[in-house]
């Protein structure tokens, strides 16, 4: 398979999954987990809320081996960097089954 065929099938599959809608809301669900559950850290790293903060596509990739095993099953996983302002400062990660079933998400602030 050439680069242009699986870079296709990856789009196709995020595609027709709505893979980048639904990491933008799940990345929103943790943010707003994140306030309820960590509230002192929350006003620390994000003072105005979510005035500045913005998630920008960093990669989809697809997964053989991965460390966590999934039931032995290839996975997607779709990382975005998160930004406050202009700074990087931390990274959300969505993981999905080849179908489309989600399997997990991490939402780290370094």
């Amino acid at each position: 398979m050439t680069d242009e065929i699986f870079t296709n099938f990856i789009q196709a599959w995020a595609d027709e999954h709505k893979i980048i809608n639904k990491c933008n809301e799940g990345f929103w669900q943790c943010f707003e987990n994140y306030k309820t559950e960590v509230p002192k850290k929350f006003s620390e790293v994000f003072p105005n809320e979510k005035n500045g903060v913005s998630i920008v596509l960093e990669k989809i990739c697809f997964c053989l081996g991965y460390y966590i095993k999934y039931d032995e099953r290839p996975t997607v996983q779709v990382d975005f960097c998160i930004f406050l302002e202009d700074s990087e400062i931390g990274w959300y990660r969505e993981i999905y089954f080849t179908d489309g079933e989600f399997v997990d998400e991490f939402f780290v602030i370094e």
